[in-house]
């Protein structure tokens, strides 16, 4: 094998990297071929003996070394996918406009893409025309965002259906930053409103029996209603001290 010129790799290992940080994804062989100034089928043969080396990785069609992959594990890569105008945004796949390389060390793990602002309606919130709004990926709110919608929107009343003893535990939590309003646990209400869970026959309701019609559909309440005499307990026994 004909020796490899030290200044030939030094000058591969540099564009390699070079190519990284204007572009954020390392460079084919005819990109990496028309950076240096050679032949592809030259720069793939010092690729596979600095691969060798050690000097950077090579898999046969792209290459990294050492700086570019700690910069790529401190970037998220992050698709350009058309505009959002007066909130209600319009986008898709094919609206792809580019990548933007976002640090995790600010935006943290997890799934984006970017929405370029057009019009002016959100100037008094720092957003001008073209900016790029970053915007997350998730099938759920976060719980700050929950507690700041239930707040901007004044809320007057605010019913929680999460369940015996969560919901009461959440109220408990965030009641001071929910703003003047009244909240209320309701279980399981929602279900039923909604068709999904239906309610106990109607002269179990009259009787009051609702609770162990739920018991025999759901036998895995029982640990949880053996919590009830001792809840009962306690008002008691409150009350008297």
């Amino acid at each position: 094998m004909r020796c490899k010129s030290e200044e030939t790799m030094e000058q591969i290992k540099n564009a390699v990297e070079e190519f990284y940080f204007a572009h954020y994804r390392s460079p084919s062989i005819g990109e990496l071929a028309a950076e240096v100034g050679y032949a592809k089928s030259t720069v793939h043969s010092y690729l596979w003996e600095m691969d060798r080396r050690g000097l950077l990785s090579y898999n046969g069609k792209t290459a990294e070394t050492a700086v570019t992959r700690k910069a790529n594990a401190e970037v998220v890569l992050t698709p350009v996918l058309g505009s959002i105008s007066c909130g209600e945004p319009e986008y898709a796949e094919e609206n792809f406009e580019s990548y933007v390389a976002l640090p995790t060390s600010l935006f943290g793990g997890g799934e984006f893409f970017l929405l370029r602002a057009s019009g002016c309606s959100m100037i008094e919130a720092g957003i001008e025309p073209g900016d790029l709004v970053v915007v997350k990926k998730q099938n759920t709110a976060e719980e700050g965002d929950i507690i700041r919608e239930i707040r901007e929107q004044g809320t007057k009343i605010l019913l929680v259906a999460l369940g015996v003893p969560k919901q009461e535990k959440w109220i408990h939590a965030h009641l001071s930053e929910l703003g003047p309003c009244v909240c209320m646990g309701v279980g399981g209400t929602f279900d039923v409103l909604a068709g999904r869970v239906s309610r106990a026959p109607s002269w179990m309701q009259h009787n009051r029996l609702e609770w162990l019609y739920r018991l025999c559909k759901e036998p895995s309440r029982f640990r949880r209603m053996l919590a009830l005499p001792r809840f009962m307990a306690a008002v008691k026994f409150s009350r008297r001290s």
